[in-house]
Order: structure tokens, then C-alpha cells, then sequence
């Protein structure tokens, strides 16, 4: 079992394309731009996730299409754009739909910013947000854009749990707040994290 797919509930789970299918061409690292369009779109995939499953899985799969395409023509960081991106906010037009950018910032690594590439360190880790210690703010937005160690997706939010879309997997589905939060830090359930620095940029909508 997947890590994501041990922290979904059960039975929300369905399977749907990932981007590194071979469907979606040689373009990599353009999680960002997906889950951009996921925010773009999230309404309408909220509403066929619960109603509609194969018309979800349409949305789901034109976001992965458009996303990898953008990535391909815009994209100009060698190891991908964060969600805060300016060249992603313009093209996508989503800096309206934006009302809170934050970072929750741990660090468990203090010599771990030397040892990555400057355009790397630049891009996913020099950002200054509000900083929040906890998540449960996130309860008070329509969706949220997750960027953590350099992996972007997006959590919608369904009364008290979110709906998790991340294009990196082959599941997604339902999660309750306190495992949305655990994927987020990447945390198992003993309670143990990944180890590294854990810096997380979080971009709050509509």
C-alpha cells in the first residue's frame, strides 16, 4: 500500500492517471502547473468527485494535459516552479483567486540549504509568507496549494476533510483533516517524519 493510499479513507479512493504516464510526454516536474489548474477547477471537481466519477476523471485528466503542456512551453526552473511561481500565477490567471500565502517552516537539517543548487534552494525554499505553526487555518479556505519538499498538490476542502489531488500518485480520494495534515509533513503514524528540512509553502483560495 502507498503511503497516500494508507491515509485516504477508504472507500473515497479511485484510481486516475498520474503525470509521469507515458500519456503525458517527456515533460517532468510540472506538479506546480497541475495543481494550479486542479485550483483553477476545483468546483467542478469537487462536485463530479462526489456525483459524477467518470466525468471527474475527464476534468482530472485535461488538467494533467494542460498543466504538462504549460510546463513545457513556460516552464523555466530546471527542477520545476513552485505554486507561488509569478510566470504560473500569470498564466494560469489565479492570483485573484489567492487570498493567503503562508510557510510553515521546520527544520530538522541545518546544513541541508548549502548542499542544494542555488536555483533550486531559490525557487522552493527563500519565500517569505505569513508563517503558521499548524494547518487548521486551512479549514477556513475553499482549497489549498501544498508545496512540500519540492512536490506540489492541492487540497479542497469537504466540510471537515479535504479531497486530495496530487499528481504524483495513481490514487487520490478523501482524507480526514488529521491525515491531510500528515501528508502535508509527510508523517507516518508513529509519528515519525521524513527526515531533511521540511519548508512548505501554502497558497489559500477562493
Amino acid at each position: 500500500m502507498s503511503y497516500i493510499e494508507s491515509l485516504l479513507i477508504y472507500n473515497t479512493q479511485i484510481n486516475v492517471p498520474c503525470q509521469t504516464d507515458l500519456d503525458f510526454g517527456d515533460t517532468s516536474n510540472q506538479c506546480s502547473w497541475c495543481a494550479g489548474l486542479f485550483a483553477l477547477n476545483y468546483k467542478k471537481l469537487i462536485h463530479t468527485f462526489l456525483t459524477d466519477k467518470s466525468e471527474f476523471l475527464n476534468i482530472y485528466r485535461e488538467c494533467l494535459e494542460t498543466g504538462t503542456r504549460l510546463r513545457k512551453e513556460y516552464g523555466k526552473c530546471l527542477y520545476g516552479e513552485n505554486i507561488d511561481n509569478k510566470i504560473l500565477l500569470n498564466k494560469l490567471k489565479l492570483s485573484d483567486n489567492i487570498f493567503f500565502i503562508a510557510s510553515y517552516d521546520k527544520n530538522n537539517s541545518d546544513d541541508f540549504l548549502v548542499k542544494i543548487p542555488d536555483e533550486l534552494k531559490n525557487e522552493f525554499y527563500n519565500k517569505k509568507g505569513i508563517k503558521i505553526n499548524d494547518f487548521d487555518s486551512l479549514l477556513n479556505y475553499k482549497f489549498s496549494l501544498i508545496s512540500r519538499h519540492c512536490q506540489s498538490f492541492i487540497l479542497i476542502t469537504v466540510n471537515d476533510s479535504f479531497l486530495v489531488l496530487d499528481s504524483h500518485v495513481h490514487t487520490i480520494g478523501l482524507m480526514s483533516k488529521e491525515n491531510a495534515f500528515r501528508y502535508i509533513k509527510y508523517q507516518h503514524f508513529d509519528d515519525s517524519e521524513i527526515s531533511g528540512y521540511l519548508y512548505v509553502t501554502i497558497l489559500c483560495g477562493a
